[in-house]
C-alpha cells in the first residue's frame, strides 16, 4: 500500500538450493606407467561444487597447486614418483566435504640398451659384421632401424652379416614386458678406402663380386 492507499502487488522466483552432500560413484585406481609418460587419477561424483586433488608427503595429505578438476595428470613421471599416493577432496553445497579412496602411482624404470659390433666399423669387401644389442632387463621385443626407417623382419637381438652393400646408421629399439621402451645410440657402418682390388667369393660357383673403392683422387 502507498502513500495514497493503492494497492499494488509483485511476484518473484525463489530458487532453493538442494543442499546434498557429494556423492562419489567412481573412485580413484592405480596407475602404472614408465618414466617419462603421463600418468592419469580420476573421480567421478555427484553433487559437486569443486575439487582437490592431494598427494600424501608421507605424514600428511597436502593439497597439489591447480588441481582442480575431476581428472589429475602427472605429465613426465620420474622413478622417484614411484609408489607416490593420491586422493581428492570433493566440495558441495554444504559445509562437509568427502575424500575419495587413495590411489597409488607404480612407476617402472625404463630397460637400458646398448649395441656391440663383432669387428670394426669401417668395413673393406668380402668382410661382414654383425651388430648385437644388449639389454636389461631381458625377456623383450626389438625392431632395428637402418637410416631411420624400421628394417623388416629385424626383430632379432642381433643383425648378422653386414657388409659393404649394407653401408648405414644402425639403431635398435627395445620394449621390455613392462611395455617400457629404450633405443640404442647410433652405430654407423661404414666402409674402408683401399689401394687393392677385390675378387670374391673365392673358390667361386660363377657369381663373384670384383670391387676396387679407394680415396678421391
Amino acid at each position: 500500500i502507498d502513500a495514497a492507499g493503492n494497492i499494488s502487488t509483485c511476484s518473484f522466483t525463489v530458487t532453493v538450493l538442494d543442499g546434498q552432500l557429494p556423492v562419489i560413484t567412481g573412485q580413484p585406481t592405480n596407475s602404472t606407467v614408465c618414466v617419462g609418460s603421463n600418468a592419469v587419477f580420476s573421480a567421478t561424483a555427484t553433487n559437486v561444487v569443486s575439487y582437490q586433488w592431494q598427494t600424501w608427503n608421507g605424514t600428511a595429505w597436502v593439497n597439489i597447486a591447480g588441481a582442480n578438476a575431476s581428472t589429475l595428470t602427472l605429465n613426465a613421471v620420474i622413478f622417484s614418483m614411484n609408489t607416490n599416493s593420491y586422493r581428492v577432496t570433493i566440495n558441495g553445497l554444504c559445509t562437509n566435504n568427502i575424500i575419495s579412496n587413495f590411489a597409488t602411482l607404480y612407476v617402472n624404470p625404463l630397460p637400458t640398451i646398448s649395441l656391440q659390433a663383432s669387428g670394426p666399423l669401417a668395413l673393406l669387401p668380402a668382410q661382414s659384421l654383425t651388430l648385437a644389442a644388449v639389454v636389461n632387463p631381458g625377456g623383450g621385443t626389438y625392431q632395428w632401424f637402418k637410416n631411420g626407417v624400421a628394417i623388416a623382419g629385424a626383430t632379432g637381438a642381433s643383425l648378422a652379416n653386414l657388409t659393404v652393400d649394407d653401408l648405414g646408421t644402425y639403431r635398435c629399439r627395445y620394449t621390455d614386458l613392462n611395455g617400457c621402451v629404450s633405443t640404442s645410440a647410433d652405430m654407423v657402418v661404414s666402409s674402408q678406402s683401399s689401394d687393392k682390388l677385390y675378387v670374391y667369393p673365392n673358390p667361386t660357383t660363377g657369381n663373384f663380386h670384383v670391387r676396387f673403392f679407394n680415396t678421391v683422387n
